[in-house]
């Protein structure tokens, strides 16, 4: 059985999204609630987490040294 959510919560989900605050972050501050729980909310209510794009330059060169890798 799930806990309701309370309209508290709700605020600061919506407010922590329009700050592009991420899933984790919103679980951190809503102690109760899983990420998944946290994402799950936000759909229902429609809204959505913009995420940027996250690189690690050093394991992609690391990755490419030594020559063309071959595709499957």
């Amino acid at each position: 059985m799930s806990i309701k959510w309370k309209p508290k919560e709700i605020d600061i989900l919506k407010e922590m999204i329009k700050a592009n605050k991420r899933p984790e972050d919103v679980a951190t501050v809503l102690k109760s609630r899983s990420i998944d729980s946290v994402r799950n909310k936000a759909a229902r209510l429609g809204l959505g987490f913009l995420y940027e794009p996250e690189y690690d330059f050093a394991a992609f060169e690391r990755m490419m040294k030594g020559g063309q890798q071959k595709c499957l």
